[in-house]
């Protein structure tokens, strides 16, 4: 019989420092900043250096591209000065770790308060280095929310690590447009892609991943509305109330409904994400 995962938060804290107690690889260049977890929107929020500008803005994972506030867009277009100011691209820097990445402009009105931007996986993730750009191999990241931290491991090795007992280790997938995925089974078992929803609190279903017998009973419809699964992430039953939307939804959402619960590790490089219960630490 399956083990059912209880209610669970994510790491402990020790002097104000993140406490990784069994989690064992080189994180002597790795960078760690403050980081202020909204739960009810589901978002994190941090600063960094936006061509030299420090700056505030949330990490959104459900976003295809970099977003910065018109006015601040206008300013950083305006003095890219000899390049190519149809496809303008800016340095955006946390400690030692920098990336160039392109960027977009959003209405302020459309961002929350005091944030500027909306940093996508692109900052993290692997990149070609095409267009003019450095090549990068990703980067493992960990987010603390309960404590507000995250730490970023620029080229983590190829070598493997250790984790600590009871953390979930997931197969990571990369679309098209750039979002990550995982797949997992709903219920009976059927797998389906849940793309990895920092910037939603909620857990949306894919279309007809959940369906019930119609009034008539003369066939199966999709489910709307709340709905209660239960998910299976790595062997381990992950019980929910998720959403079932009208219309089509080819992939499901994981909201910081769950991913709030663990210590997230998301490694970019090598394509795995890892999430550790907080009752590992409670003893």
């Amino acid at each position: 019989m399956k083990r059912r995962l209880l209610a669970i938060g994510c790491a402990a804290c020790l002097g104000g420092g993140l406490l990784y107690a069994g989690w064992i690889w080189n994180r002597s260049k790795a960078e760690s900043i403050a980081c202020t977890f909204h739960p009810e929107q589901g978002t994190v929020r941090f600063n960094l250096q936006i061509n030299g500008q420090t700056k505030a803005v949330e990490f959104n994972m459900l976003e295809v591209k970099t977003l910065l506030s018109a006015p601040l867009y206008r300013s950083l277009v305006h003095n890219q000065i000899g390049l190519d100011q149809l496809s303008p691209s800016a340095e955006f820097q946390i400690g030692k770790y920098r990336h160039r990445l392109f960027y977009e402009p959003i209405n302020a009105s459309l961002l929350h308060p005091h944030t500027e931007g909306i940093i996508t996986n692109d900052l993290f993730a692997p990149s070609p280095g095409t267009d003019g750009r450095e090549a990068k191999r990703g980067t493992r990241l960990t987010l603390d929310f309960q404590n507000g931290l995250l730490q970023i491991e620029e080229n983590p090795p190829d070598t493997a690590f250790r984790v600590p007992k009871g953390t979930l280790k997931l197969p990571l997938f990369r679309s098209a447009e750039g979002l990550y995925y995982v797949s997992l089974p709903v219920n009976d078992g059927t797998l389906y892609p849940f793309l990895l929803g920092l910037g939603t609190k909620n857990v949306f279903l894919p279309s007809g991943a959940v369906q019930f017998i119609d009034r008539e009973a003369s066939g199966y419809v999709p489910a709307s509305g709340v709905v209660p699964i239960t998910l299976l992430c790595d062997g381990i039953e992950v019980p929910v109330e998720a959403i079932a939307l009208p219309g089509t939804h080819p992939a499901g959402i994981i909201g910081t409904e769950i991913l709030a619960r663990y210590l997230v590790v998301i490694d970019y490089r090598h394509n795995f994400l890892y999430l550790e219960p907080r009752e590992n630490r409670a003893h």
